[in-house]
């Protein structure tokens, strides 16, 4: 039974000192779940933070709260639009330990496919037992939605044999570090004309120069990168590059009309993702919208992601583009290297032969069916990573 039903707070602390604990809109998780045979109460919660600044005796009534340290119910804690492994140092820290709920009574859902790993050896270095974790795919749950709304089909509309004056869609929003780093080797390859490529002004207020700072210092342990990254400087005077909008602050995790005649005029994606790097504070593998709303539109795609992502799209049934695109940067943990790789292979695809380009086409179009269709019949979102739960 789902104990607070009526009402499920949304604890919001990227900004500490702006903190809110409001009622949440979003209830995809539920959607997706359906019906279970335990108590629980449910929030979502944003970062780390959370349950220090809204402590859970003051969010969770005093009877649920001793159901739930007797073991008769069930804390569901929703971070799925996330992928933060620091969240689950703050669930130990300020739940298990501080307001002594035990580990098995506490259901973590990520957006993070690795996030399990990263529970097992916290809980082993910190001598405390496991929390439950689920795994949901909540971005391909929302596209998969929208596709059942719009019945939009771009099969045998994309990748039509013609002559393309783009090559290659890439639409990047937030300043992440791998974005920039990722716009000058594109200008290093002299592939950016190729492209229909977006990057507007920073969402936070930094200048190009200021963010090249952090640029610089993550990747100078990447000699070779990093020179090829130095000689894409001056793509700075390119900005702001605006595909269909120039509203970059706002997420649109859904298919939107104004970008359709961009899937259609290029024949790939450069799809940059969340998250990209493993030297520094890594959070694993993290599939959003971005790489789903590519499977929506029938459009083959390189994946900027930390490795094995798509690896990980294989494994949850979808085939990716090995054969015709060269995906081995995939298995590069070198940040640097992998970032390099992507950028070159973008740069080969871009000068396909037109009997190579033929190919790719035919060869492509019959993956992408099967991606469009596998992600439309799609009914399963959730998977039990780790679970204790009666």
């Amino acid at each position: 039974m789902h104990l607070n039903k009526e009402s499920h707070p949304y604890l919001v602390t990227y900004d500490i000192n702006n903190a809110e604990n409001r009622p949440t809109t979003d209830n995809t998780y539920l959607l997706a779940r359906g019906e279970t045979d335990y108590d629980y109460w449910f929030c979502q919660f944003s970062d780390h933070n959370s349950f220090k600044i809204f402590p859970i005796d003051t969010i969770v009534d005093a009877v649920t709260l001793a159901r739930v340290k007797n073991k008769e119910a069930y804390l569901v804690l929703d971070n799925a639009n996330e992928c933060f492994y620091s969240s689950v140092d703050g669930i130990y820290k300020h739940l298990v330990i501080e307001a002594g709920i035990p580990a098995s009574q506490i259901i973590l859902v990520s957006g993070g496919y690795d996030i399990a790993d990263y529970v097992r050896k916290f809980a082993q270095q910190i001598g405390q037992d496991l929390i439950n974790v689920e795994w949901f795919n909540g971005q391909e749950f929302s596209v998969n939605r929208q596709l059942s709304v719009n019945l939009k089909n771009f099969v045998g509309k994309t990748l039509q044999k013609k002559t393309y004056s783009k090559k290659f869609l890439n639409l990047n929003r937030r300043w992440r570090l791998h974005r920039p780093s990722m716009l000058a080797l594109l200008y290093e390859a002299d592939v950016i004309k190729d492209g229909h490529v977006s990057f507007d002004t920073d969402d936070f207020g930094k200048s190009w120069d200021d963010t090249w700072v952090g640029l610089d210092h993550y990747f100078r342990v990447f000699p070779d990168m990093h020179a090829r990254m130095i000689k894409g400087y001056d793509v700075k005077n390119l900005l702001p590059l605006v595909v269909d909008t120039e509203d970059l602050k706002v997420n649109k995790d859904f298919i939107m009309d104004s970008l359709d005649p961009f899937y259609l005029e290029t024949y790939f994606g450069l799809v940059s993702e969340t998250t990209f790097a493993t030297l520094h504070n890594s959070d694993g593998r993290f599939l959003t919208e971005k790489t789903f709303k590519s499977i929506a539109s029938a459009h083959p795609f390189i994946l900027v992601a930390p490795p094995r992502s798509m690896e990980l799209l294989r494994d949850i049934g979808y085939k990716t583009f090995d054969g015709l695109i060269n995906e081995s940067y995939d298995q590069e943990h070198n940040d640097g290297k992998r970032m390099t790789m992507i950028v070159d292979e973008v740069k080969r695809l871009c000068n396909l032969s037109e009997t190579e380009l033929d190919h790719f086409l035919t060869e492509c179009a019959k993956i992408c069916e099967h991606n469009y269709e596998l992600l439309k019949s799609r009914t399963s979102f959730i998977q039990r990573m780790i679970w204790h739960a009666n």
